[in-house]
């Protein structure tokens, strides 16, 4: 299905600008901050400017076809693409890397304590905050 359909099917227009940012968004391995997006979209379509990045992100994120993150220590957002399958992430505090983790290690036991409490979950979001590789090695040659 194209983008244009995918908008259609949330009662919203077709643009460029949406299909641009859904395209990116896509194909994109990791979220992206607005800026990060701005500067992609900028190089197809040098016209565009970042208050139209901004309220095209937040239309598509009330119809639910990108979701939006905030880390923790960082108030920069993050967007990326919902593919229907929810999926955690790993944040390094040294370089902000985020690796996205496929599966989810918590389902169980999110589920039993929801039952217990008798509680109606919505979703949820699991981020790791640490050192990555990179980061580690970068320190361990410092220290030496």
């Amino acid at each position: 299905m194209g983008y244009r359909e995918i908008l259609a099917g949330k009662g919203l227009k077709h643009t460029k600008t949406r299909a641009l940012v859904l395209e990116v968004l896509n194909q994109a391995h990791i979220p992206m901050t607005a800026d990060e997006l701005f500067l992609i979209l900028k190089r197809n379509e040098p016209s565009i400017n970042l208050s139209t990045v901004y309220r095209t992100l937040d239309t598509l994120v009330k119809k639910s076809l990108i979701m939006k993150t905030t880390w923790m220590d960082d108030s920069r957002s993050c967007y990326e693409y919902n593919r229907m399958d929810h999926r955690h992430h790993l944040v390094c505090v040294g370089c902000n890397r985020v690796i996205s983790v496929k599966g989810c290690p918590i389902d169980e036991y999110a589920s039993a304590v929801c039952s217990h409490e008798g509680f109606e979950p919505a979703g949820h979001r699991l981020e790791i905050y640490g050192v990555c590789s990179n980061c580690k090695k970068r320190v361990k040659r410092v220290e030496e």
